[in-house]
C-alpha cells in the first residue's frame, strides 16, 4: 500500500539564527514520504541562502523565493504549490520531534478524522529535548467530537494556532488563511469549527514553540492587534452566510471576550487609540446583544468594562 505524501509548509522570514535546526528537525523525520516547502517570504538576512544550501541536499525540499506579503501569504502560497494529501505547518523559529509526522498521521488514519493536533514545549528550549522517546501507543490521544463541546474549550484544546497539527488538504478547498492581519490563526480555528465533526489529540509534546521576541505577533504592541477582532468577524459572517447562527453567536461571544485583554494590553504598552478600540468594540458589542450571543454573566462582565475599563486594567496590573 502506498504511503501518503505529507506537505511540510515551512514559511521562512529572518530567522537565520534558528532556521538550520528547524529545518534539521524536519529532513529527520522518521516518516520519510514528505515534501517539505521552504517560502522564502522576502527576508533579508541570510534566510534565503540557508533555504538554497539545504534545497541541494535533499531533494525532498522545495524552495519557493516571494516578495514580503506576511506569514499568511507564505503559508497560502504553500498551500497552492503542495502535492501532499495531508498538511502539516511548520514556523521556521521552531522545531519538531522526529516522530512529530508519524504519529500525527497515524492518529488521523486509524480514527479516520480530517485533523489531529499534539501538546508542545515552549520557552527555553534546547536540543535534548529530540531524543525524548515518545510514549507507548495506548493512552497517547483523545478523540473529542465537536458538537459536545463548547467553543472555548475546543479553542484550548486545538490550541489556537496552525503549527502543532496535521490538515487532510479537503479542509482547504474554501479556505485559505486572511492575508496582511496577524492573529491570523485565529480564524483558521473557528473554520475548522464548521467543518470537523471530531478531532484527535494527543497529549505527548511532539513540537517546540520557541517564545521569540522578534516574532512578529510578540513585536507588535499597536493598535495592530485589533485584528483578531477583524479575524473573528470574517469568520462570523462566514457563518451567518451558511445560515449556522449559533456557530455564529459562539463567535460572535469568544470575539467580544478578547476586548478586555487588547485594551489592558494597548494601555499598558501606551499604543491605546481610544475612539478606534472603543468604537470597533460599541460595534461588536451590538451585534452581540442583538443576537443573544451573551449569557447574563457575560453581559454583566461587559456592562462593567464599558463603565470601569481603565479600573479594570489597574486591578489587572496589580494582580501581576
Amino acid at each position: 500500500m502506498k504511503e501518503s505524501l505529507v506537505s511540510c509548509i515551512v514559511p521562512v522570514y529572518n530567522v537565520e539564527k534558528y532556521l538550520n535546526q528547524c529545518i534539521e528537525s524536519i529532513v529527520s523525520q522518521t516518516y520519510k514520504n514528505i515534501e517539505i516547502i521552504l517560502i522564502n517570504d522576502g527576508s533579508t538576512d541570510t534566510s534565503p541562502e540557508i533555504c538554497d544550501r539545504w534545497e541541494k541536499k535533499d531533494e525532498r525540499i522545495i524552495v519557493i523565493h516571494k516578495k514580503n506579503g506576511g506569514q499568511s501569504s507564505a503559508r497560502n502560497e504553500g498551500l497552492n504549490q503542495r502535492k501532499g494529501e495531508w498538511v502539516v505547518f511548520i514556523d521556521s523559529d521552531d522545531y519538531v520531534h522526529p516522530q512529530f509526522i508519524e504519529i500525527l498521521l497515524e492518529e488521523v488514519k486509524n480514527n479516520k478524522v480530517l485533523m489531529a493536533c499534539c501538546n508542545y514545549k515552549s520557552g527555553k528550549l534546547d536540543n535534548d529535548i529530540l531524543s525524548e522517546k515518545c510514549y507507548e501507543k495506548e493512552g497517547r490521544k483523545v478523540k473529542l467530537p465537536i458538537e459536545q463541546k463548547s467553543f472555548y474549550n475546543i479553542s484550548n484544546d486545538m490550541v489556537v494556532a496552525a503549527w502543532n497539527k496535521i490538515f487532510h488538504y479537503s479542509l482547504f478547498h474554501r479556505f485559505q488563511f486572511l492575508e496582511k492581519k496577524i492573529h491570523e490563526d485565529y480564524g483558521l480555528v473557528f473554520f475548522l469549527m464548521g467543518e470537523l465533526e471530531e478531532y484527535v489529540k494527543i497529549e505527548f509534546p511532539l513540537y517546540y514553540y520557541r517564545n521569540n521576541e522578534e516574532g512578529i505577533t510578540n513585536s507588535i504592541k499597536d493598535m495592530r492587534q485589533m485584528d483578531l477582532i477583524d479575524v473573528c468577524m470574517e469568520q462570523y459572517y462566514f457563518y451567518l452566510k451558511k445560515r449556522d447562527q449559533r456557530f455564529a453567536n459562539l463567535i460572535l461571544e469568544t470575539c467580544i471576550d478578547f476586548f478586555p485583554s487588547l485594551y489592558c494590553g494597548l494601555v499598558d504598552s501606551k499604543n491605546l487609540d481610544k475612539s478606534s478600540f472603543f468604537n470597533k468594540y460599541n460595534e461588536v458589542y451590538k451585534i452581540a446583544r442583538k443576537n443573544n450571543a451573551f449569557s447574563d454573566k457575560k453581559f454583566l462582565k461587559h456592562l462593567l468594562f464599558k463603565k470601569f475599563h481603565f479600573l479594570m486594567f489597574l486591578l489587572k496590573r496589580n494582580r501581576e
